[in-house]
């Protein structure tokens, strides 16, 4: 209930009456006017809340019913400054500018400057209304690509007309240029029955560790898995049964000529009291002939596909130990891959694992070893398994896209781990508010250029050649080092520090002349609040 209390002040129902109508008019209507005036007090006494206080003031409250939905606001924002010191894992120039498709050499930025800097933010605000015991109401907005921006992405001086320019008039002035980039990441209708959980509309999809399907949940992630549809969540006991459908692309026509969508089910076992989990994803994605939404490397339309998804997922805790599993496969048709007209086969996987070993509530040590398959170039299948960009398992190595550096037209945060195996040793010392990891991470490439005139791929920008040389497959060992202090419950500072010894894998031009390495660093320090 919502009171608007109106002071009417006091009534000098005589004076006012006599400055308009006669004085013998008046006294003969006298009673009438008083009826009147009482009548309508009276009326809105009856339908609003009218009373008097001592000085004869009158005094009307209006009742207005209004209905208050219970709304909870969650979300996180943080900012930070970063480096990347040699970008290009390089000293000198490109051996040709720019680099061929078999080149694992980094376009120059202008001026050729070795190093990045740049600070940036990441905004989740996730809004939820209660509409009733049985329906709520999600949605997630945010600002920009990647759930953030970086500074100085939306300024300007002023809107200028054709032909004019204000650059050293107006040099000391800066405003928001006024784009609208806000954007409404998710929105969907949660309803509650007595045997499932219906989730319809725009909203995120995760699975196991997330190294395929991935929500984006951490307060540096900056990618979700995302599909608009219908989501179906049975629990029986310990069992989850989830069945799905969404839609990708439909912007061509709104016939399933062109469309993309993908389907299936989730069945996860989740004992809490055996400490175990154990599950699956298995569907299927699905694109349309006439599809003109995924495009190859080599520039063909993909055109009609379909893929099917089988993820396996297993954990178990056994007193201070855990151990974790998932292994997505992708197999089927990917449509128009290398030629127009020619239907590739797809077949890729990864195998994932998670160790760690808790010996206090201050010590613990982990081990992350991992395998993800990629492609030879051979073209009679592909091969490559992308996993998704907020998996990570370094501070520099797979982190980045580093291409982004000279080119502002790609993300510096799409960047996959794809094509390796790799190992991970890790430590973790925890007191207080401070937080205290290190860690040592070793990486080889699964598939690399062979020459003698055989088919490679390039995994960093997803182009296939014609390798005229040798590569090594290794990426590299890296160093990293990340402390967090957490201020208080909501709000934490964090820096992260990773050195790589560049591997050999990065010198290959395709040419006779290689790259001449440098070692390369990333440092980065940052602010973030969740509420």
């Amino acid at each position: 209930m919502q009171k608007i209390i109106l002071l009417l002040g006091t009534i000098e129902v005589s004076k006012y009456i006599s400055h308009y109508i006669p004085l013998k008019s008046l006294r003969s209507h006298l009673h009438f006017i008083k009826f009147v005036a009482l009548s309508t007090i009276i009326v809105l006494s009856m339908l609003f809340n009218i009373d008097s206080n001592h000085r004869g003031e009158y005094r009307l409250q209006i009742m207005a019913n209004a209905l208050a939905l219970p709304i909870d606001c969650q979300g996180n924002f943080g900012v930070s400054t970063g480096i990347i010191n040699h970008s290009r894992r390089t000293d000198g120039n490109v051996t040709v500018n720019p680099p061929g498709d078999g080149s694992q050499d980094i376009p120059e930025s202008p001026g050729n400057y070795a190093n990045a800097s740049y600070q940036s933010y990441v905004l989740k605000l996730a809004p939820s209304i209660i509409i009733n015991d049985g329906a709520s109401f999600f949605g997630e907005v945010t600002t920009g690509y990647n759930y953030g921006g970086f500074a100085g992405d939306n300024s300007l001086q002023k809107k200028i007309g054709t032909g004019r320019s204000f650059g050293e008039s107006l040099y000391y002035h800066n405003t928001g240029n006024g784009n609208p980039n806000l954007v409404l990441s998710q929105f969907h209708l949660n309803v509650f029955a007595d045997t499932a959980t219906y989730i319809v509309g725009r909203q995120s999809f995760h699975w196991g560790l997330g190294a395929l399907f991935n929500e984006g949940s951490d307060v540096w992630d900056r990618y979700k898995t995302i599909q608009d549809g219908i989501t179906i969540k049975f629990k029986v006991g310990n069992f989850n049964l989830t069945p799905y459908w969404g839609k990708h692309n439909s912007t061509a026509s709104l016939t399933a000529a062109d469309d993309s969508k993908s389907y299936g089910v989730t069945l996860l076992y989740d004992s809490i009291e055996r400490d175990v989990a154990f599950g699956i994803v298995y569907g299927k994605k699905t694109t349309a002939t006439y599809s003109s939404f995924y495009t190859s490397g080599d520039g063909h339309n993909i055109g009609r596909s379909d893929v099917k998804i089988t993820d396996i997922f297993f954990k178990k805790t056994v007193g201070n130990l855990s151990f974790q599993l998932e292994a997505p496969i992708l197999s089927g048709d990917l449509g128009n891959l290398y030629t127009a007209g020619n239907s590739t086969p797809y077949k890729s996987y990864a195998i994932i694992t998670e160790t760690a070993y808790k010996f206090n509530e201050s010590w613990s040590l982990g081990l992350m070893l991992g395998l993800v398959s990629g492609d030879d170039g051979g073209g009679s299948k592909f091969k490559a398994m992308y996993l998704n960009p907020d998996y990570q398992i370094a501070n520099l190595l797979f982190r980045y896209n580093l291409y982004s550096v000279s080119d502002s037209g790609q993300s510096l945060y799409d960047s996959y781990i794809s094509n390796t195996k790799y190992l991970k040793l890790h430590g973790q010392y925890q007191t207080g508010a401070w937080n205290f990891n290190a860690a040592l991470i070793l990486a080889k490439a699964q598939e690399t250029a062979k020459g003698h005139g055989s088919y490679a791929f390039n995994h960093s920008i997803s182009k296939r050649f014609i390798s005229n040389f040798s590569q090594n497959n290794s990426y590299g060992t890296e160093l990293d080092a990340d402390i967090k202090y957490q201020w208080n419950s909501n709000v934490a500072i964090h820096s992260s520090f990773g050195y790589l010894f560049v591997g050999d894998y990065y010198k290959f031009t395709n040419l006779s002349d290689e790259v001449k390495l440098h070692n390369s660093y990333s440092a980065l320090l940052g602010v973030s609040t969740t509420f």
